[in-house]
């Protein structure tokens, strides 16, 4: 960025061109976090339908199987071992969707951060430690 003025012996940015900068880098991150929001979306819809079709398959197999049973206990079985499964598969589904939100909230926060950074002024940035610095 160009340098408009001195003041006291140290530079100054121009605002102008500093908040220009700074708008592009943001409006490319949030086109960014934006589309991978969608595809994550996307991606979720695709995971809660294919849970979907598993758990209607497993329904469908133990409706089928009912018939076969001989007697109560036999369909008490049927029904606990569906029961177990069906547990199962909502706690490992759980466990997906959260995974892919966390994705996503993850890349919806690390845009804009990143925008700001690209410029030089990190959020939240460290303070130098002293000892680390060579003399020049």
């Amino acid at each position: 960025m160009k340098k408009d003025s001195k003041t006291a012996g140290s530079e100054t940015e121009n605002p102008a061109e500093a908040m220009a900068a700074m708008n592009g880098q943001m409006t490319e991150a949030m086109m960014s976090a934006t589309d991978t929001c969608l595809k994550n979306m996307a991606v979720w819809q695709r995971e809660v339908a294919d849970f979907t079709a598993r758990r209607m398959k497993t329904n469908s197999k133990l409706l089928r199987s009912l018939p076969s049973c001989a007697n109560w206990d036999d369909v008490v079985s049927l029904q606990q071992g569906w029961m177990r499964t069906a547990g199962e598969d909502y706690i490992d589904e759980t466990g997906r969707l959260l995974s892919l939100s966390q994705r996503m909230m993850d890349g919806l926060q690390a845009a804009p951060g990143q925008a700001v950074s690209d410029t030089g002024q990190t959020r939240g940035s460290k303070a130098e430690d002293p000892g680390s610095k060579t003399a020049g």
